[in-house]
């Protein structure tokens, strides 16, 4: 890899070394700030490929090198992860966190207790049909 440029960052003067990230970079003339700056800008970036690698299993169905079918893939992964914010974007309320992770699951949960309700609404028709088909014709007394 050759000469790499190691950064020690922190927030704060006195935090822990809990605190402590280790940013190494490649470039040749960056500087501790520059580092620093860029690891912020992509950062976000990074975070969103990760939140599409858990939720929407961006990577996974690869089996090939494709470009073209490694393309759909990721745009693929891109519209399940736009679908289910907008299934769920009522959920997520502004100015407070939220995790596509999260929304996946109360989605699944969602679906899954709306498929149970279905699914016993229609076993408790079957065997309600049961009994009245399986009832004796009522007793006539010959007069």
């Amino acid at each position: 890899m050759g000469e790499v440029t190691v950064v020690v960052s922190r927030r704060r003067r006195n935090d822990s070394p809990q605190h402590t990230q280790l940013l190494v970079t490649h470039l040749p003339h960056a500087t501790a700030p520059l580092t620093v700056a860029l690891y912020l800008r992509r950062w976000p970036v990074a975070l969103g490929i990760k939140e599409l690698k858990r939720v929407v299993g961006l990577g996974q169905p690869q089996v090939t090198k494709d470009p073209a079918r490694v393309e759909r893939s990721v745009a693929v992964a891109g519209m399940a992860s736009l679908l289910l914010l907008r299934l769920r974007a009522k959920q997520s309320k502004p100015g407070s966190s939220w995790s596509a992770l999260t929304l996946k699951q109360e989605l699944a949960w969602e679906w899954g207790m709306t498929q149970l309700h279905r699914t016993v609404r229609q076993e408790t028709r079957k065997e309600i049909r049961r009994h009245q088909t399986a009832q004796p014709p009522p007793l006539r007394l010959a007069a």
